[in-house]
């Protein structure tokens, strides 16, 4: 059981690593929350050098949904994510 579970995380992690932005994009709007949670942190990451203010904004809404599915991890990961693309705009001190 453990290893199917692993698995399947290992194959939806490559899945969803050999989409594009777009598709990521796309995936949004039928994804479920926790899904949602996961791609916006992806999207984030993935612009973070490129679209750094795109980057924040996925990364705001990925902390936002992370607080409200009270899922520490994925908000621990949305805030890396947030201050990799304030990094990279410039914005730090």
């Amino acid at each position: 059981m453990v290893r199917k579970v692993v698995l399947f995380f290992l194959l939806s992690g490559l899945l969803v690593g050999s989409t594009n932005t777009g598709d990521l994009e796309k995936k949004l709007e039928s994804a479920s929350r926790t899904e949602k949670l996961e791609i916006l942190t992806q999207l984030s990451n993935r612009l973070a050098r490129t679209e750094p203010e795109k980057s924040i904004t996925y990364a705001q809404k990925a902390l936002e949904l992370a607080r409200e599915l009270h899922n520490k991890t994925a908000e621990g990961r949305a805030l890396q994510a947030l201050g990799n693309g304030h990094l990279f705009a410039f914005r730090y001190r």
